[in-house]
C-alpha cells in the first residue's frame, strides 16, 4: 500500500506535466485548480486496490495453509 501511495503523489505531477507537454490545456488547467481533489482521488483508488490485492492474497494463503493443516490432521499428526 506504501508503494501505491507514493506511486500516487509521482502520478499526478507527471500526469500534469505530460497534459501540458501535449498543450491540452483545458485537462491541465483543471488539474492544476482541483490537485488536491485529483491527489485524494487517486491516493483513494490506490488504497482500494490495494486493500483488495491484500484481501485476495490472504485468502488464498489462508486456504493454502487450511489445506495443509487438514492434511496433517487426517494423517493423525499433529
Amino acid at each position: 500500500m506504501v508503494i501505491g501511495l507514493i506511486a500516487s503523489v509521482i502520478v499526478v505531477p507527471v500526469l500534469l506535466h505530460s497534459l501540458q507537454k501535449a498543450e491540452v490545456s483545458w485537462a491541465a488547467e483543471w488539474i492544476t485548480t482541483q490537485r488536491w481533489q485529483v491527489q485524494r482521488t487517486v491516493s483513494t483508488i490506490m488504497v482500494i486496490i490495494s486493500g483488495s490485492v491484500a484481501a485476495i492474497w490472504t485468502s488464498l494463503r489462508f486456504d493454502k495453509q487450511k489445506q495443509k493443516y487438514l492434511a496433517k490432521f487426517k494423517k493423525g499428526g499433529k
